[in-house]
């Protein structure tokens, strides 16, 4: 099901192509593109949003990830594209979110 969160896009949306490459056809496919900021979760009001906090605890990110995890595997998109993943950052507790991710979704 998709839902509208800022931007729907027609059925067919006209797409000028530059380079070499065999075309992708005409077979539809499902992309997911999802902003997880940092994969901190919901539970501390951030700086960039006027709170105080600047880090969350590896428990939290993990719990962020699950959700995250849970959700692609469910959807099950063709192409994955994912904005703000940490590796081993300080600001989320060192956790390696892409492998992290790989291992809930099975990748």
């Amino acid at each position: 099901m998709l839902r509208r969160l800022w931007y729907l896009p027609e059925p067919i949306e006209p797409v000028r192509v530059h380079g070499t490459g065999a075309p992708l056809g005409t077979e539809p496919f499902t992309v997911l593109s999802w902003n997880i900021q940092f994969g901190a979760g919901r539970n501390r009001c951030f700086f960039y949003d006027g709170g105080p906090d600047a880090r969350a605890t590896p428990a939290e990110v993990h719990q962020a990830l699950a959700g995250i995890g849970d959700l692609i595997a469910r959807e099950k998109p063709d192409l994955v594209l994912l904005q703000e993943v940490d590796r081993r950052s300080a600001r989320t507790g060192r956790v390696d979110q892409i492998q992290t991710l790989r291992q809930r979704v099975g990748l």
